[in-house]
């Protein structure tokens, strides 16, 4: 293939690169390589198993607004502004207490690297690549974004993978821990419930999901000519997702897993590798590190705002039109400014990252099952879908989804109340 060639096939990716460095993030690496570190290769089979919730997810998102070329909170409103509101606020919360560890571990990761003479490092840190992102989404929009990504998913996806291969892994115990779905004994740091839903949040996600369908559209997908090349991306983009997270939890079950490890901030997951491949394994960790936190920060910053513009512009304001691009809606870049400001308290507060992320990652499965079951309804209507209307298989797997996610939440919310 020609320079031109690839050039042009590389020009169809876009989306699923920007979702896939969105979703990589902390609440990833964070879960697994606790998940790692706390029980060894046995939860492997759980990052599997989310990649395959997201996947399915994804693919009814994305097939509803390209068939009907709605956006997906019109699809929303057809099941009732009841969904709509609640994809609302959850959004809100979602993105704040997101924002909350991201702001964190934004600067303790850079600090690792390259510390500055003083005890404020990581908040200087923080405050520095937050205006960066801040400059790239309010100005630069989507593209900017998309062409940044493009270059980091390059960079995190070799850099985690050499980790995991230095390492020196158990391959058969990895490839036992991924194939035999085993909940292990609660270990003396985070409860198994607790990690396993951590893992499944983190992995399958919850309104990133739903934001994707806005990405589709500022990438000029808007019709179902651009199904093929969208699930080409989408895949790739599962993919590279699957391999980032195989790594993580993998490096970290083989230098000190099963030994109750305690990670509180990103020094400690840096520390696993260090302790095991020195200055090499501090860059090549802390290098990716950072780039997740930083792409998932960007990402869903500008992900995010363009969901809830979409819900002033059709639900509150009633418009009509195509919501404005993100380099054109006053509304989008006031809630570019808003989730950027918002969340700096965190500073003053003394919070550790880890369980933070943990905690979140858990307590938002929630999220899933409404979104599940709304897609199911939308997808599976043959007025609204014709020829793409769903088949069995996909009705299915959405069912399931809806069903697993449901009672994830309940046995979790149940073991946070009573601790059992």
């Amino acid at each position: 293939m020609s320079l031109r060639g690839l050039k042009t096939k590389l020009a169809t990716f876009g989306p699923g690169i920007v979702l896939a460095l969105t979703i990589t993030g902390p609440g990833d690496l964070v879960s697994n390589s606790a998940s790692g570190a706390e029980y060894g290769y046995a939860m492997l089979w759980a990052l599997l198993l989310g990649i395959a919730v997201r996947y399915t997810l994804l693919h009814a998102v994305a097939k509803y607004v390209l068939v009907t070329e709605e956006t997906m909170l019109q699809g929303y409103g057809r099941v009732g502004r009841w969904s709509v509101w609640f994809i609302l606020a959850a959004a809100a919360v979602r993105r704040h207490t997101s924002n909350l560890y991201l702001s964190l571990l934004m600067g303790s990761s850079i600090h690792i690297l390259a510390p500055l003479p003083t005890e404020a490092s990581p908040v200087i840190w923080s405050f520095v690549f937050i205006g960066i992102s801040f400059v790239m989404v309010y100005w630069g929009g989507y593209p900017i974004v998309e062409r940044l990504f493009k270059a980091l998913t390059v960079a995190m996806g070799a850099g985690f993978i050499l980790v995991a291969v230095m390492s020196k892994p158990d391959l058969g115990e990895a490839i036992r821990g991924s194939v035999i779905p085993y909940l292990p004994p609660s270990g003396e740091n985070y409860g198994s419930f607790l990690m396993l839903t951590a893992l499944i949040g983190g992995t399958a996600g919850s309104l990133s999901n739903v934001s994707y369908a806005y990405l589709l559209r500022e990438k000029g997908w808007h019709d179902v000519s651009a199904i093929p090349k969208q699930r080409i991306d989408l895949f790739a983009s599962m993919a590279f997702a699957l391999f980032v997270g195989f790594a993580i939890q993998v490096s970290a079950a083989a230098t000190i897993g099963n030994h109750g490890v305690m990670l509180e901030d990103a020094e400690d997951m840096v520390s696993i590798f260090s302790g095991v491949f020195g200055t090499v394994g501090t860059v090549v960790f802390g290098v990716g590190f950072w780039a997740a936190v930083f792409s998932t920060y960007v990402g869903s910053n500008i992900g995010y705002p363009l969901l809830i513009a979409d819900i002033y512009h059709k639900f509150i304001k009633g418009s009509t039109q195509d919501q404005p691009t993100s380099r054109t809606d006053p509304v989008f870049r006031w809630l570019v400014i808003f989730f950027h400001l918002s969340p700096l308290y965190i500073f003053l507060t003394g919070v550790r990252p880890v369980f933070l992320v943990l905690l979140v990652s858990s307590l938002i499965v929630i999220v899933l099952p409404v979104v599940a079951i709304v897609l199911l309804i939308l997808t599976s209507n043959r007025k609204l879908m014709g020829d793409h209307v769903n088949g069995w298989f996909a009705n299915a797997s959405l069912g399931l989804v809806a069903v697993f996610t449901l009672f994830l939440s309940l046995r979790n919310g149940w073991e946070l109340i009573t601790g059992q």
